[in-house]
């Protein structure tokens, strides 16, 4: 990701705060990306959960460290 890419996205999201997390990740033969996600129920919400890991994928292993979301989907 560029150096400019990265900027737009703090920008846009600035209002979020460190909540905002960008990973590079490399997919895997075995198990690809090794991410489940989960979208806002409210759709005019731009937001996007991760749900689960697989211990094999590149998410799993993702500096900085990616941890599942603690949201109850209501």
């Amino acid at each position: 990701m560029t150096c400019e890419a990265k900027d737009k996205i703090r920008k846009k999201y600035s209002s979020l705060g460190d909540s905002v997390v960008a990973v590079k990740l490399e997919r895997t033969l075995k198990a690809g990306l090794g991410l489940s996600l989960a979208g806002h129920r409210d759709r005019s919400r731009m937001a996007v959960f991760v749900c689960g890991l697989n211990p094999a994928g590149a998410a799993a292993k993702a500096i900085p460290l990616l941890k599942l979301a603690t949201r109850s989907w209501r």
